[in-house]
Order: C-alpha cells, then sequence, then structure tokens
C-alpha cells in the first residue's frame, strides 16, 4: 500500500533507482492501494513491502487467533518488492557454519545453535507456504557450495568448522569438508584448494519476466 495524499509527511526514494530483473515485469500489486488515503489509526504498521513486511502481514491476518483481527497497514515507498527482496539470487540459505561460530564466541554456544536452528526452521515454513498458496516457481532443495581461494581465510573457516563438529552439534552432520592437495583435485571448481557443502538450502526459480 501506498499513499500520495501527505507525500510531505515522508521522505521520498533517492530517483533514478535501477530497476532489478525479477521487477522488469509490472504486477497488478505494485501499487495496490486498498483505501483512497491513509487510515488515520491502525492497531499495527508495517513499513515496508519487502520479504520482511509481507510475510509479517501474512502471518498476523492469517494466524492470529484474536477476535476481531487486528488492523494491519503496510506502508511501501516505491512498488511492492522493489528493494533487496528484488534483488537476490532466488536462494534460502542458513549460514550455518560461519557466522555460527562468531556467535558462538560473542553470545555462547547455546544462543549460537538457537540461531541456526532458527534459520533451519524456516526452510520447512518456506516450502509450506509455496504449496499452500500455489506460488508459481520451480522449488527445489539443493546443496549449496562454499569454496575458498585465500590459505588465511581456509584456516579461519577451518578453526570455525572443527570447533562446532567438536560441540557436538546436530546440523554439523550434513555439512562435509572437502580438501584437495592441489586445486585440480578439489570438488566442483579447479580454482579451489578446500571446500564446505550442506543440504539445507532452497532454490527458488521463478518464471522469468518478458519485457
Amino acid at each position: 500500500m501506498s499513499s500520495n495524499s501527505d507525500a510531505k509527511s515522508f521522505p521520498r526514494p533517492t530517483a533514478g533507482y535501477t530497476q532489478p530483473f525479477w521487477r522488469t515485469q509490472s504486477d497488478p500489486l505494485d501499487n495496490h492501494q486498498t483505501t483512497p488515503d491513509l487510515p488515520g489509526e491502525t492497531d499495527i504498521l508495517i513499513i515496508g513491502g519487502g520479504y520482511v513486511g509481507a510475510s509479517a502481514a501474512y502471518r498476523l491476518l492469517a494466524e492470529n487467533p484474536q477476535n476481531p483481527t487486528p488492523r494491519v497497514v503496510l506502508v511501501e515507498a516505491r512498488e511492492l518488492c522493489s528493494g533487496a527482496t528484488g534483488r537476490n539470487g532466488g536462494h534460502l540459505r542458513p549460514d550455518i557454519y560461519y557466522a555460527t561460530a562468531l556467535f558462538a564466541k560473542r553470545y555462547g554456544i547455546e544462543a549460537a545453535a538457537e540461531i541456526v536452528r532458527f534459520e533451519l526452521s524456516h526452510l520447512k515454513i518456506i516450502e509450506d507456504l509455496v504449496r499452500k498458496e500455489n506460488i508459481d516457481c520451480d522449488l527445489t532443495f539443493t546443496r549449496s557450495y562454499d569454496m575458498y581461494l585465500d590459505e588465511n581465510q581456509l584456516q579461519k573457516v577451518k578453526t570455525f568448522y572443527d570447533s562446532l563438529v567438536d560441540q557436538e552439534l546436530d546440523f554439523m552432520d550434513d555439512v562435509k569438508r572437502h580438501m584437495s592437495e592441489t586445486p585440480r583435485e578439489a570438488s566442483v571448481s579447479q580454482q579451489a584448494i578446500s571446500g564446505l557443502t550442506n543440504s539445507s538450502p532452497i532454490s527458488f526459480v521463478l518464471p522469468f519476466p518478458t519485457a
């Protein structure tokens, strides 16, 4: 939802922004507005019509047990999903080991593991949503590879990986490390000296827009 009725009260986005690939074809919901003017009051105001804003509105309206349903207003400065949401690679990939080790050092291993499990839970949530709402996309569960070309970076990641394995965290069972003596022996990429893989990611392939 967007409104020009009180444009002077809100900062406008920078003019001349680039058009993301996924937004090259217009959609009826781009500038959808349910009321001529913004409501004078609401129970919940959501600022931003990307993944986070749309998901918050969906969950509030679909799963809120309150009666009556709370009044929800979502505002977007441009078109829906025209920001970072419309500029992604179409993959949902939890950060299982790299950020986890940093979180463990900062907040403790239990908090770090909770963050990872929270991210992993979204894979099933997204799958259920795609099927329930019959979203037109190719939904594929696949493996993901991280390849390292720099020896110093490799040693840092190896330390992270080993520390998490030593903690016997269940989600690390699916993270596999591939080492090679020479770049040519590395799996997937002949330029890599080592790699880590896990089978958590979801890949979304939406219908390609046409001009």
